[in-house]
């Protein structure tokens, strides 16, 4: 697959510096973002959480359905991708550019996609928020996300750089359009539970009884 240095949608991708193996942190704000192909494109997702210790968006899951695939299977896939994580209260929070029909046909069927803010000029306001979070390694991809990865290294414009290119491997960039979402829409705020799940009366207790240093060693 040639890469053209002049139409990449993100030329600041580096395998070398973007790609590595992911290990969850204890606590994460979980994501899914769906980019619904439909008859015309493939359907893209991926699965992301904010490392909220190290400020990076990480790509922890993939997939990338062929089109006129059935709503069933995108979200069985979506499912398959959803139970490799912990979801904060059990709530699974999707986002998804989806047809309003189909939306409303999948919440009948107990699968609810928010719709991703589509304001005017996002698209490119989107592609230069990652493009700064790639040049300032607030990213990370796992290994295992070959799509994306190669979403990202050869995902191209077309000439008039007003549409990206399709190709059969990568589709209309879906997985792309999904990070696209997944980025703007992610959970930056603190995950941590508040003491670190200890008792208030305990807290006072090790404030109390301990010195500092020791009580940095709680593990607050």
């Amino acid at each position: 697959m040639l890469r053209d240095p002049e139409l990449i949608v993100i030329p600041e991708f580096d395998q070398a510096r973007h790609v590595k193996p992911l290990k969850l942190p204890e606590f994460y704000h979980p994501l899914i973002s769906i980019d619904f192909g439909g008859s015309m494109d493939k359907h893209g997702m991926v699965l992301i959480y904010w490392d909220f210790e190290r400020a990076k968006l990480c790509v922890y899951g993939e997939d990338l359905l062929n089109k006129n695939m059935a709503s069933k299977f995108v979200r069985a896939a979506s499912n398959r991708l959803e139970d490799t994580v912990k979801w904060p209260n059990n709530e699974v929070v999707r986002i998804g550019d989806v047809p309003e029909q189909l939306r409303i046909d999948l919440l009948d069927e107990d699968f609810y996609c928010a719709p991703p803010l589509k304001d005017k000029g996002s698209v490119q306001a989107n592609v230069n928020a990652i493009r700064m979070m790639m040049i300032r390694d607030g990213i990370e991809i796992d290994p295992r996300c070959v799509k994306v990865i190669l979403t990202l290294e050869h995902g191209a414009w077309l000439p008039n750089r007003e549409d990206w290119q399709r190709t059969e491997d990568l589709g209309h960039l879906d997985l792309l359009a999904a990070l696209l979402y997944a980025q703007r829409h992610i959970n930056k705020e603190n995950p941590f539970p508040g003491y670190y799940g200890k008792s208030i009366d305990k807290i006072e207790r090790i404030v109390e009884d301990t010195s500092e240093d020791n009580f940095l060693l709680q593990g607050f």
